[in-house]
């Protein structure tokens, strides 16, 4: 009995033994990532961005990664990089990484990268005509680019006129018949919300009624339409001093004083003739039918007249520094200011070339002396008579087409400059002295005065279409253009000691 007591107590600790709790695998740590980053957070389409992460795991497992995005594509992946490759449309973009240790262990980070889309750009928007006439037409371009390569579409807008054509990057436009400042606009597109936008404006203008403006001691020329737009300036000239428009060609004539040489420029200002071989050449004046141009070469004491193309015609010496002239647009007479002779001197379109003045029968010049320092000469259309500014004698004179002095008007101040008015007959006078601009009657009445606007003002030039005189306010730098009542419609400024005027006047 004692011998069976023993044994179970020595079996207890070991039954109790065998029942513990068996010992389990050591706790599995999930893989940890850290320093997700992109090396741009901000990219253009289809660019490699490379993204890196700090992968590790406690246990010292052997990890695998899986990367994902929803938008763009991947090149390479490994453990802890990538490279990316950014979509073709701007998005905002997420990349995601999922580490996995095997034993069920994982971890998971994301970041967001911009995709931006770079929008086109306008490099130039440009007209190789700017200054259009009524009704004219010009072809309208746009140089775009865009950084990320897509294709550009073009919308044109306009706010007058109207497009006759379109090639995607340019177009056809057709001037109003209104004058004005007009704009043309262009929105660029990608396609992907990228845009830019550009304007240009375009002036348009009639050619009856410009101004050419020899801008002297710029030593260019200055073109301005009837409403006052500057449409050209052109520059290589000396000292230019005598300026004609023929209307019948739309073409200017210029004395290149200083270069001895006179020019015929298109309306665009490209020069289409140039004659050589003058001293000084002063005045001009076209005869409309046949496209010829009179020329005061004062240097040499001559008259020239040469043909549309620039071909010599004619000369007659015997002149003392002859400062303007005028054509009789009824016949194509010329009436000529022999300033220092102080006589206008009438020419016949039938002058014998190589004569001199004072040796031609009156069948050829008809000479009209007694003057004072006679300056200016212009011509009525509607009776054929010569207004002269008489600078020496401080008047103005009417001459009949016969030779006969029919009035003197006193109380100016060395006049410089006459202009008649073909369709009614009245006379604008420069009153340089008297710092004044006068219009006269035909029988020499006093109509209006404009004074207190002028600085010693050299030059006049009436549009008989409707009525206005353009005024050159030398010593004022600037071009006044006045109404036929006397009042300031436009004022051109920048300019330096404008000398001389011409007016396109319509047919």
């Amino acid at each position: 009995m004692k011998i069976l007591y023993i044994w179970v107590l020595l079996s207890i600790p070991l039954l109790c033994s065998s029942c513990a709790k068996k010992p389990t695998k050591e706790e599995n740590h999930p893989p940890v990532i850290s320093k997700l980053k992109a090396s741009q957070s901000a990219v253009d389409l289809r660019t490699d961005v490379i993204i890196t992460a700090q992968v590790t795991d406690q246990d010292e497992d052997v990890l695998s990664s899986v990367w994902g995005a929803n938008w763009g594509e991947f090149k390479a992946t490994s453990l802890d990089s990538a490279i990316w490759t950014s979509p073709s449309s701007p998005v905002i973009a997420t990349i995601r990484l999922r580490v996995s240790d095997g034993n069920g262990g994982s971890a998971r980070d994301s970041l967001q990268i911009m995709v931006r889309n770079n929008p086109p750009q306008i490099m130039a928007l440009t007209a190789p005509i700017s200054n259009l006439t009524l009704g004219g037409e010009t072809v309208i371009g746009c140089q775009a680019t865009d950084p990320d390569g897509d294709t550009l579409s073009y919308q044109w807008e306009k706010d007058g006129g109207e497009f006759s054509q379109f090639w995607g990057d340019s177009c056809r436009w057709v001037a109003p018949a209104a004058e004005g400042v007009y704009q043309i606009k262009v929105k660029v597109s990608d396609g992907k919300g990228g845009q830019a936008r550009d304007s240009l404006q375009l002036n348009v203008y009639s050619e009856s009624g410009c101004c050419w403006i020899s801008d002297t001691f710029n030593d260019r020329l200055v073109k301005v339409s009837p409403g006052g737009i500057i449409l050209l300036r052109l520059s290589g000239f000396s000292r230019p001093m005598g300026l004609a428009v023929n209307p019948a060609e739309e073409v200017c004539w210029v004395a290149d004083t200083y270069n001895d040489q006179v020019l015929k420029l298109n309306s665009q200002g490209k020069s289409e003739v140039k004659v050589t071989g003058f001293q000084a050449p002063k005045a001009l004046s076209c005869f409309w039918v046949e496209g010829s141009c009179w020329i005061a070469d004062s240097g040499g004491d001559r008259v020239v007249k040469v043909a549309y193309d620039g071909e010599e015609l004619l000369r007659v010496g015997g002149f003392n520094s002859p400062q303007s002239l005028a054509v009789d647009e009824r016949d194509g007479s010329c009436w000529v200011a022999d300033t220092d002779g102080d006589r206008v001197i009438r020419l016949s379109p039938s002058v014998p070339d190589g004569a001199r003045v004072d040796s031609l029968s009156s069948d050829y010049a008809m000479i009209v002396g007694g003057l004072g320092g006679p300056i200016a000469v212009s011509v009525g259309r509607l009776d054929g008579s010569c207004w002269v500014a008489e600078r020496d004698s401080n008047q103005v004179a009417k001459i009949s087409p016969q030779g006969e002095v029919q009035l003197r008007v006193n109380g100016f101040q060395a006049p410089q400059a006459v202009s008649v008015n073909s369709k009614d007959g009245t006379c604008w006078v420069a009153d340089t002295g008297g710092d004044r601009v006068v219009k006269l009657s035909p029988s020499g009445e006093l109509l209006l005065r404009v004074e207190g606007e002028f600085h010693q003002p050299y030059s006049v030039a009436v549009n008989p279409t409707d009525g206005s005189c353009w005024v050159a306010d030398t010593y004022g730098y600037r071009v006044v253009k006045l109404s036929r009542q006397g009042e300031v419609l436009c004022t051109i400024t920048g300019l330096k000691a404008p000398r001389v005027i011409s007016v396109n006047p319509g047919q």
